[in-house]
């Protein structure tokens, strides 16, 4: 799929899956200062199924049958790309910040550089350099920096690109004719079978004042196994 989705909140405190945590409208006046890409906005997306049934020996007998007969093989791949979230600036902040303000250079969507490593903190990179802009920069008329107007080289909201995601999880069945009726599957399960880590965005951190967007890598292969009965 191909898609695109903007609006001015996404939910009813505009808490996001993002970790972009709010209170509503920055300016409930104005709902237009918040139009931006929607929390949830995925613009590609690629998902995939299969269930291959290993094809049968119609020679084999008895023990050799259960052998090599029964196999099946099954997948789910997801790929998709990043999701959008918000920096913000909160030098002056009380209760909530402003959007970062664009007053130096700086790029919305980043790259995966194992080399813009955090030294001193294991599995921490930077994402996104945010050392071109300023922090504190907008200040409204008491001191703070929560009240409009606010500047228009402010942000837009979910301006910034986290990194896209992808996984394949499979699975590996053994199918044992019991009776015409009665069949014994075993089934040899495993999440993200390959053992990629995807590279997710700290949200919690986007802010102006840490200097750079952080992000780390997470993702771990999880392997189970079931016996089902089927009739």
């Amino acid at each position: 799929t191909y898609s695109q989705t903007k609006d001015n909140i996404s939910n009813t405190f505009a808490e996001g899956p993002n970790g972009n945590f709010g209170l509503g409208y920055l300016d409930p006046f104005n709902p237009d200062l918040d139009y931006g890409f929607a929390e949830f906005d995925v613009r590609h997306r690629f998902s995939s199924s299969f269930t291959w049934n290993v094809p049968h020996v119609t020679a084999a007998k008895g023990f050799f049958n259960q052998l090599v007969n029964g196999w099946e093989l099954t997948g789910i791949i997801n790929l998709r790309s990043g999701v959008p979230f918000t920096v913000y600036d909160c030098s002056f902040a009380v209760n909530v910040c402003s959007r970062a303000i664009l007053d130096g250079p700086v790029n919305f969507t980043g790259a995966v550089n194992h080399d813009a490593i955090d030294v001193g903190t294991p599995n921490r990179y930077k994402f996104i350099d945010l050392s071109g802009l300023h922090p504190g920069s907008f200040v409204d008329s008491i001191g703070l920096a929560e009240f409009p107007p606010f500047p228009d080289n402010m942000s837009r909201r979910d301006a910034f690109r986290a990194p896209g995601f992808w996984n394949i999880d499979g699975g590996l069945y053994k199918n044992f004719k019991l009776t015409e009726r009665y069949t014994l599957q075993l089934r040899l399960e495993g999440y993200n079978v390959l053992n990629h880590a995807n590279l997710f965005i700290s949200y919690s951190e986007a802010e102006v004042n840490t200097g750079y967007v952080p992000a780390f890598f997470n993702g771990r292969r999880n392997v189970q196994m079931a016996g089902k009965i089927i009739f």
